[in-house]
C-alpha cells in the first residue's frame, strides 16, 4: 500500500507534462512591463501631510496625521520601528491607548515616556511610500534622589556635598536655597546638581532646599536637613556680674553643642550642688545659675563647664559687689583754655565712697608709653596727676559725677581715667579717655568777658592802677586847700 503513492505521483507528473495547455505553461523570462501594472499617474496615491516633529506632555493625547490623496484600494499601515500598529482600519497592536481616528490619523492617548520615537505611515504599493513623524514626550521635572534621603550629619570642619538628582524632558534646572537663611557662601541661591560646603561651621546647619524646574509642568522641591556635629562652644553673657548682698542674681552661659552638652557649674574648683538658694535653669542654649539671696560668701569666681563627648569647654564669671567700670561721657573738646569739665557715670549697687581721677598730657607719641591701668594707686615715678573725690551718698544704681580739672595748658591733649570705690573695693580702671583743651575761652551766653578768670584778673589790675593815678592829684588838691584855709 505504501508503494502506491510514489508511483501515483510519478504518473501525475507524466500526464501533466505531456498534456496541452492550459494545464501547464513552460517557463520564460518576464520583463518589467510584464511584472508591473502600468498606472495612470493621476491615480498614484500621494501624502498630503508633511513629515513633522510633535511634542506632547506625558498623560496628554496626541494625534499623528496621515492624509492621503487617492488612496484607492491600497492598504495604509502605521508602524513604529519594526512593530506594525495598524493595517487599514484594523488595529494590530494590543495597546489600548492607540487607535485610528478621522480617516487614517493615529491617536495616542495618555502618552507615556516609551511612546517617544519615529512613527511611519506607509502606503502599500509595490514600491511602498512612507511618511515619518517624530514624537517627543515632554516630561515634567521630577526629583528621583537626594543625599542620604534628606538626613545628613557631618562633623564641624569637614566638607559636605549635597546632591539632588532629577529627571525630565527637557532636563530640569536644579536651584539650591536655604530655609529662612542665606547660603553659607552669602548668596541667596545656587544653580547646579550638587552644592558643596567647605569646612562646615555650626552656623551652616539647617534645611537646604533643592528645586527642579523646567518649561514643562510645575517645579518640584525636596529638603535636606543638614546637622553639624561639633564640641561645645561656650560664651558668658557677662564676664563680671555686679550685685549686692540680699539681692537675687543670675549667672548666664550661652552653650552651643551638637549633640547637646551636659553643663555643670563650679565655684573656684568646687562643683556646685543645687539647693533652695541656688538653682539652675535651661532655656534653649541659655544656661542660668540663679543665686536667690546673695551672701558675702557668694562673691567669687564661677565657671560653667560644657561636655558632649566630642569635646569640653568652659567660661569663667566673677560675681562681685564692687562698682562697674566708669564710663566717661563728656565732650572730647574742651571749652576753656586752662580747665576741663569731666562727666562720667558708674553703676554700683552700694554707695560710692570715693572716686579716683587720674590725668596727664597725652603720651601717645612719647617714649615710655606702657601704662598700668589696673593699679588703683598712682606710682611715685609716673607723671599722673591724681584727684580724690568723696561724693555724697546715693542709693541710685547709676551714679553721675561731674568734676572740673583746673590748671591745664591751652590747646593740649590730655589722657584721663576714673576709678570708683564702694565698701566691697575698687572697680577696674575705666578705658583711657582723651580730651583737648581749647586755645581760647568760649564766652557762655549771658555772661560777660569778665567770667574768664584771666580776663577778670587783668581788668581788676587795670582798675587798681587807674585808681592809684587818680588818688595822687586828689591828695595834692586837698593839701593845697587845707594850707590856704589854715
Amino acid at each position: 500500500m505504501n508503494l502506491m503513492y510514489p508511483n501515483l505521483l510519478f504518473w501525475m507528473y507524466v500526464v501533466l507534462t505531456l498534456a496541452e495547455p492550459p494545464y501547464i505553461v513552460p517557463f520564460k523570462e518576464l520583463d518589467n512591463a510584464d511584472l508591473y501594472v502600468q498606472m495612470d499617474p493621476n491615480k498614484i496615491p500621494k501624502f498630503l501631510t508633511k513629515p513633522s516633529t510633535y511634542t506632547v506632555v506625558t498623560k496628554d493625547t496626541i494625534v499623528l496625521p496621515c492624509e492621503v490623496y487617492n488612496p484607492g484600494h491600497f492598504v495604509l499601515a502605521w508602524k513604529k520601528g519594526i512593530a506594525i500598529l495598524t493595517a487599514g482600519i484594523t488595529k494590530v497592536t494590543p495597546e489600548e491607548r492607540i487607535r485610528i481616528v478621522e480617516g487614517y490619523n493615529l491617536e495616542i492617548r495618555n502618552a507615556q515616556i516609551n511612546d517617544a520615537g519615529n512613527y511611519i505611515c506607509q502606503i502599500g504599493t509595490l514600491d511602498p511610500v512612507e511618511l515619518k513623524h517624530t514624537l517627543q514626550i515632554l516630561i515634567p521635572p521630577r526629583i528621583v534622589g537626594i543625599t542620604s534621603n534628606g538626613k545628613v550629619s557631618a562633623k564641624k570642619g569637614s566638607d559636605v556635598i549635597l546632591q539632588c538628582n532629577s529627571t525630565g524632558n527637557p532636563p530640569p534646572t536644579i536651584t539650591w536655597t536655604r530655609k529662612n537663611n542665606m547660603l553659607p557662601n552669602g548668596e541667596k541661591s545656587f544653580v547646579g546638581n550638587s552644592y558643596t560646603i567647605d569646612s562646615v561651621r555650626r552656623q551652616d546647619d539647617g534645611v537646604y532646599i533643592c528645586t527642579a524646574s523646567s518649561t514643562i509642568g510645575s517645579s518640584v522641591s525636596e529638603e535636606i536637613d543638614l546637622n553639624i556635629l561639633y564640641p561645645p562652644e561656650v560664651k558668658e553673657e557677662r564676664s563680671i556680674v555686679f550685685t549686692v548682698e540680699g539681692q537675687e542674681t543670675q549667672i548666664v552661659c550661652i552653650v552651643h553643642a551638637e549633640p547637646k552638652a551636659e553643663v555643670l557649674w563650679y565655684r573656684d574648683t568646687l562643683q556646685l550642688d543645687m539647693t533652695e538658694w541656688r538653682i539652675t535653669d535651661v532655656r534653649g542654649n541659655r544656661y542660668t545659675l540663679g543665686l536667690r539671696k546673695v551672701q558675702k560668701t557668694d562673691f567669687g569666681n564661677y565657671s560653667c563647664v560644657a561636655d558632649n563627648g566630642l569635646g569640653k569647654s568652659k567660661r569663667f564669671i566673677e560675681v562681685t559687689g564692687r562698682p562697674d567700670v566708669a564710663v566717661i561721657t563728656s565732650s572730647k573738646q574742651g571749652r576753656s583754655k586752662n580747665s576741663y569739665e569731666m562727666l562720667w557715670t558708674v553703676k554700683s549697687y552700694s554707695p560710692i565712697l570715693e572716686y579716683k581721677l587720674l590725668y596727664r598730657q597725652d603720651r601717645t607719641n612719647k617714649s615710655n608709653q606702657e601704662i598700668q591701668y589696673k593699679r588703683p594707686m598712682r606710682r611715685w615715678d609716673d607723671d599722673w596727676t591724681e584727684i580724690l573725690i568723696n561724693p555724697a551718698s546715693t542709693d541710685q544704681l547709676e551714679k553721675r559725677r561731674t568734676e572740673t580739672i583746673r590748671g591745664l595748658d591751652s590747646g593740649t591733649r590730655y589722657e584721663a581715667t576714673v576709678q570708683s570705690k564702694n565698701r566691697y573695693g575698687w572697680s577696674e580702671v575705666s578705658q583711657p579717655f582723651f580730651f583737648t583743651t581749647s586755645t581760647k575761652n568760649e564766652a557762655h551766653p549771658g555772661n560777660s568777658v569778665l567770667s574768664d578768670p584771666e580776663l577778670r584778673d587783668m581788668s581788676i589790675t587795670a582798675i587798681n592802677k587807674a585808681s592809684k593815678m587818680i588818688q595822687i592829684p586828689l591828695l595834692c588838691i586837698v593839701a593845697v586847700i587845707t594850707y590856704y584855709l589854715a
